[in-house]
């Protein structure tokens, strides 16, 4: 939900992708956000098969109250470790997802094509 109060209007095709999740886990979770009113799906107007996601009013007073508690969990976990460490394990996070990405894409296109000679 944090990250679509940064991107709202994202279609959920986009927003798998950034989360690194499979398109069919991410709509069964917003099924359970939208049934609690905390996201919105609106019609893309480019696309009708497509959908753009908002949060609600309950929605984003909910992202803006956990934005305190997660302030407060990193500082306790956070505390004593310097930035620059913690910069440098995230750009090393971010590096072995792109890493693992790709390889998955290239194992999912190895197996689409072996799928296709067979």
């Amino acid at each position: 939900m944090s990250r679509l109060r940064r991107q709202e209007g994202l279609n959920q095709a986009a927003l798998a992708e950034q989360m690194d999740l499979q398109p069919i886990s991410l709509a069964r979770l917003l099924d359970r956000l939208q049934g609690q009113n905390l996201i919105e799906r609106r019609e893309d107007p480019a696309d009708r098969r497509a959908y753009r996601l908002y949060l609600t009013r309950e929605g984003r007073a909910l992202v803006d109250d956990l934005d305190e508690v997660r302030t407060a969990i990193a500082q306790e976990v956070l505390g004593g470790v310097d930035e620059g460490s913690i910069l440098s394990a995230l750009e090393t996070l971010a590096t072995i997802r792109e890493q693992t990405r790709a390889q998955r894409e290239d194992m999912m296109r190895m197996s689409a094509s072996a799928g296709q000679t067979a």
